[in-house]
Formats: C-alpha cells, structure tokens, sequence
C-alpha cells in the first residue's frame, strides 16, 4: 500500500474514531439531529481546522519559530507544536458552536455540572 493512501485511510479512522467518541462521551446530553449531519459537519470542521494549521499557518509559525531559533529542525518541531495546538483549539471552538451547538444547551451542560457536584 502507498504511504500516502495509508496516511489518508489512518486520518479518516482517526477521524471517525473521534467523532463517535465525542459525540457518545463529551456531548452526549446535548446532541441532537441525526448522527450523519453530524458527522459531516464534524469532518468539515476537522478540514478547516487542517487548512488554518497546515496551509495559512505553518509558513508564518515556522519563519517566525526560524528567527528565534537558528537549527531548522528545533524549528519545525517548534512550529509544528504550535499549529497542532492551533488547530484543535480551532477545531474544538468549530465542533462546539456549530456542531454539537452548545450555546442552545447550556441550561443541560449547567445541570450536569450540578449533577457532578453533588
């Protein structure tokens, strides 16, 4: 198998993996709709987060990251961990808002909070 089809085929499992997890673990009391629609708006937020990390934000992160430090190598392992972090914040802020729509559900995430406390 080509590494690039085995890299396509570990993302979506991994993204796939992800989704059930936080759709049955991390939002199960306020998801709603139809699990498919979900799923779609899910990998749609995980491509926009991809586009911002890799494509718009790792040349400007690695030449800033390169003026600061002088090996290329520390600097791509720098500027790597700066866009991966980039990235799920923009990929959480994406699920939450539109995916999962946490705004409409706050009175629930309040009562599960409670529930936890007690």
């Amino acid at each position: 198998m080509k590494p690039q089809i085995a890299t396509l085929i570990s993302a979506e499992a991994g993204n796939i993996s992800n989704f059930f997890i936080n759709d049955n673990w991390t939002f199960k009391k306020i998801r709603q709709g139809k699990w498919y629609i979900r799923i779609l708006k899910y990998h749609f937020s995980v491509l926009i987060g991809y586009i911002i990390a890799k494509v718009l934000l790792f040349e400007y992160v690695y030449k800033l990251t390169l003026s600061f430090v002088t090996n290329s190598v520390y600097a791509i392992l720098i500027a790597n961990t700066i866009v991966i972090f980039i990235g799920a914040v923009v990929n959480f802020t994406i699920n939450i808002i539109w995916t999962w729509k946490f705004k409409e559900h706050s009175e629930v995430i309040e009562s599960s909070i409670e529930d936890y406390e007690n």
